[in-house]
């Protein structure tokens, strides 16, 4: 799903945050790898529906991925990023081959490794289909040391990037998080080398149930953990649900484009 008109969304939010002083100390059982800045700022660069290997057999198709990446290594640069979100659509995947579908990841992460950024994906809906497969995908992007990319719901037709990640004080000593960052996966496109009479064979583009299921518990447990702290949360996810559109339509002054 194309987002917004434009092949590629940017948008840059500095998130800041009270960190007083807690006297919770349970750490997280994962690595401690996000951290807001001294100052209390922590700031996200997202880039969404990059579509890299569209048309790749003609020549504005190649020459898009090169302007892509030109713009991403400017705001990059421009830019003093926490975390890289790749927000779905990573690659075309109906134009692109088996052979070398997801190779396009190398290509995506490019400039994230060259400047040592960490990153966290989700996939959408053009990151499935007959030639293409999210599994690909995520196993392709953990070749990189710095790729947060996970998968944490493991039932079936539950998709792949759903997973957390928590943000911690610029104090090493405060193990709680200040700041849970959600990534769900909304699915979409066709299944891997499946088809029925030549025509590929849909996936559901929402997210799925089981989810909604491990989203509840999971948020549940943290809070139990961290013995009712109150954490701030921000989720990512490539097809926005239907609120979204109805708040867009029935809100004066909020712009579809510049307010996505």
């Amino acid at each position: 799903m194309q987002i917004l008109t434009a092949s590629i969304m940017y948008l840059r939010s500095s998130l800041q945050f009270l960190l007083g002083a807690t006297s919770l100390t349970s750490a997280h059982p994962g690595r401690q790898l996000l951290r807001f800045t001294n100052d209390g700022t922590f700031q996200v660069s997202i880039f969404e529906d990059l579509h890299f290997g569209e048309a790749e057999d003609l020549e504005w198709g190649p020459q898009q991925d090169v302007n892509t990446t030109r713009v991403m290594n400017a705001i990059l640069d421009s830019e003093q990023q926490q975390l890289v979100v790749l927000n779905g659509d990573l690659i075309t995947g109906e134009n692109t081959y088996r052979h070398n579908s997801s190779a396009y990841i190398d290509q995506i992460v490019a400039p994230l490794v060259q400047r040592g950024n960490y990153w966290a994906s989700t996939y959408g809906n053009h990151d499935s289909d007959f030639n293409l497969s999210r599994s690909a995908l995520l196993a392709r992007e953990q070749h990189y040391a710095n790729s947060l990319t996970a998968n944490m719901v493991q039932t079936s037709n539950a998709g792949v990037t759903n997973y957390y990640l928590p943000v911690y004080s610029s104090d090493r000593r405060d193990r709680t998080p200040k700041l849970l960052i959600w990534f769900f996966d909304s699915r979409g496109g066709n299944r891997y080398q499946q088809q029925t009479n030549g025509t590929g064979v849909p996936i559901p583009n929402w997210v799925g149930p089981s989810v909604v299921d491990w989203f509840t518990s999971t948020k549940q447990s943290l809070s139990r953990h961290y013995k009712n702290a109150s954490i701030p949360s921000l989720a990512f996810v490539h097809i926005p649900v239907s609120a979204m559109l109805a708040f867009q339509q029935a809100s004066a002054g909020v712009s579809p484009t510049q307010e996505p």
